[in-house]
């Protein structure tokens, strides 16, 4: 995988993490642009919107294959074995997140096989989850089932009427949620703006840069497409934060995550296009096996934060140190789950942390 797909997922489970840690310890920021309602919240608390990034990253992974011409989807044969590489990418560890989901909190039958079957986001009576990260796992599984179509489509009706006809759709569908839903039907609400359709954009915007990269079609400067992109998502988080105030109506996160979309999709395309200071930070090797390590440490790090911690935390030194332990234990876990259960079948393990081969390996390589 390319070294900075590995850095911008990184990034996005760093900020997931800082946004469920420091939960219950945020103090309250007042405002720094004199006579406006603009706080300082937007430049911190934020990291939910380290998902939006994880589908968009997705969307690029799982088609540039296809794009660069190493896979082929032509026939049912080729979407047999993408749909089985993808299950045993995605499911083992998804189940293994279930049976804790189920063992913390039981559900009814008819839940428990919507949770088991994965295609939970499909049921309007929606899920409360106790390891509530879940719910991006189900949206991630129904990509992954819908991308052969999604490839077919783009084929038939070329990469920006794809990318535009989805925009809109998602755009609409997002509008719709919140404005018949939101705030009266928590669930409601999040059933159809977290649905496949309406974040389906994020996956084709993915797609597009993935297809632009392969193509050497990336020809504005990276600095001009990072500096654009930071300024779209910054504006994107102040956007959110005022509908949090209640200083604009909820119907407006719609149109926000578009403009948040396509900050990230901006600087994913400029951290891609050329050698830049970022591309290096990126490329960091520590940073890079944070993102390799990313699924498994999404899956285990509420968990383990509902074990160590109360609901009602307190904003002192024993917090912050319980935090760094937190971390330590995150990490481990994640190490291990990533090594035995998302690739249980490989054998030579040190490339997965971006170790050196075995000497024995490097003789093969040699002879």
């Amino acid at each position: 995988m390319i070294p900075i797909i590995n850095g911008l997922r990184g990034l996005a489970i760093l900020a997931v993490l800082l946004e469920h840690v420091t939960s219950g310890v945020r103090p309250s920021i007042g405002p720094f642009i004199p006579w406006t309602s603009i706080s300082l919240a937007p430049l911190i608390w934020n990291g939910w919107t380290g998902v939006n990034l994880f589908f968009i990253l997705s969307g690029f992974v799982l088609f540039f294959p296809y794009v660069n011409g190493r896979r082929t989807l032509t026939c049912w044969r080729d979407a047999r074995i993408y749909y089985w590489r993808r299950f045993l990418r995605l499911m083992p560890l998804y189940w293994a997140a279930i049976l804790l989901e189920l063992v913390m909190a039981p559900k009814s039958l008819t839940e428990t096989a919507w949770l088991v079957s994965g295609l939970f986001s499909l049921s309007p009576s929606g899920s409360r989850f106790w390891n509530w990260p879940l719910w991006s796992i189900g949206v991630e599984i129904l990509f992954s089932i819908a991308l052969p179509i999604l490839v077919l489509a783009w084929q038939r009706l070329g990469a920006w009427r794809l990318v535009l006809t989805v925009l809109l759709v998602a755009l609409t569908v997002r509008s719709a949620g919140y404005l018949f839903f939101a705030p009266t039907n928590d669930i409601a609400t999040s059933y159809v703006v977290n649905s496949i359709i309406a974040r389906l954009d994020e996956f084709v915007l993915g797609m597009l840069v993935a297809k632009l990269y392969f193509s050497r079609m990336i020809t504005i400067p990276s600095a001009f497409l990072i500096s654009t992109g930071l300024v779209l998502v910054l504006a994107a988080w102040i956007g959110n934060d005022l509908v949090r105030q209640d200083v604009w109506i909820p119907v407006m996160r719609a149109p926000i995550n578009n403009v948040l979309d396509l900050g990230f999709t901006l600087t994913l395309a400029g951290a891609l296009a050329s050698a830049s200071r970022l591309s290096g930070l990126l490329s960091w090797p520590p940073l890079q096996i944070l993102g390799m390590m990313c699924y498994s440490i999404y899956i285990w790090h509420v968990p383990i934060l509902r074990a160590l911690f109360s609901p009602s935390r307190v904003d002192d030194v024993a917090y912050v140190m319980g935090s760094v332990g937190y971390l330590l234990i995150v990490l481990l876990l994640a190490a291990i789950s990533y090594r035995f259960i998302e690739f249980f079948g490989v054998r030579e393990w040190r490339p997965l942390f971006l170790l050196k081969p075995t000497a024995m390996r490097e003789a093969r390589v040699r002879s």
